[in-house]
Formats: C-alpha cells, sequence, structure tokens
C-alpha cells in the first residue's frame, strides 16, 4: 500500500510539472530607464593683472559654460564687480567689465549651445577710465569679479 501511494504520489507530481509545458505561451514587459541630471561646468577667465594707465585689457582667457542639460533649458551668467582697492591708500579705481565694447550684463548658453563640438566662449574686458587711473595714489589694488551661473 506504501509503494502504490508512493508511485500514485510521483505520478501526480509528473503530471502537476508537466501540465505547465502545456499552457499558454505568456508575454510579459519590463521597464528599463534611467534619469540623467542636467549638469553644466563654468569656466570663469583667470586672474587678471591690470598695467597701470590701460583703459582697456582684455581678460587672458575666456568665459565658457559646457554640459548636458534638459531640451528648452538654458544657463544664465552674471557677473557683478568690485572696484579695485587698495588697503593701504583710502582710494579705490572703478572699473567695468565689458564684452564687445558694452558693459557686460549676462549671457545665456542654450542646451545645444552647451552640447556644441565647439563651445560658445566670451572674450570680456577690463575697462578703467584715465580720469581714474590718474585720480588713484600709488599701491597695490585689488578688485573682484564674481560670475554666477543659473539654470533655467
Amino acid at each position: 500500500m506504501k509503494k502504490t501511494i508512493a508511485f500514485l504520489l510521483a505520478l501526480f507530481t509528473l503530471f502537476s510539472f508537466s501540465l505547465n509545458a502545456f499552457a499558454e505561451d505568456q508575454t510579459g514587459r519590463t521597464t528599463v530607464s534611467a534619469t540623467i541630471e542636467s549638469s553644466y561646468l563654468l569656466t570663469i577667465p583667470s586672474d587678471q593683472t591690470i598695467p597701470f594707465g590701460a583703459e582697456r585689457t582684455e581678460l587672458s582667457s575666456s568665459l565658457k559654460v559646457t554640459g548636458n542639460i534638459a531640451a528648452g533649458k538654458a544657463v544664465t551668467v552674471t557677473a557683478t564687480t568690485s572696484a579695485m582697492s587698495c588697503p593701504d591708500q583710502d582710494t579705490t579705481i572703478p572699473f567695468t567689465l565689458q564684452k564687445d565694447g558694452a558693459v557686460f550684463n549676462g549671457e545665456t548658453w542654450t542646451d545645444a549651445e552647451l552640447r556644441a563640438a565647439t563651445p560658445k566662449e566670451l572674450t570680456l574686458s577690463v575697462v578703467v577710465a584715465k580720469s581714474d587711473w590718474n585720480a588713484a595714489k600709488a599701491g597695490e589694488y585689488a578688485g573682484y569679479i564674481v560670475f554666477n551661473a543659473a539654470l533655467g
């Protein structure tokens, strides 16, 4: 009896496995996804020494933005300046940051411009009025240009 029950259980188990082989074909789908966040790199001009008396000095390196941002987005770069000052003197030398002879008020890089084989670069200049040079006292002066980039 035990052998018969064991045989029947084995036979039942065998048929239960083989029934799966006769099932209908099934199709399923797995979604594979990825998210690439927008990213960019702002490259600013390096430190620059302005020769005494120079009314226009082109910065030695350019301003550029490279990267990979979402379609329809853009990176806007602005700049603020602080006049050159001398800690030993009570004078400052004001200057303006210019692009193509006009005050630099900012620039926008589109998603296509960021990914271009030849990235968009800007040449900027520091402009100091002759009267400001003439009013400056002897000493070492330092001023700053602060660049800000924003994704929008």
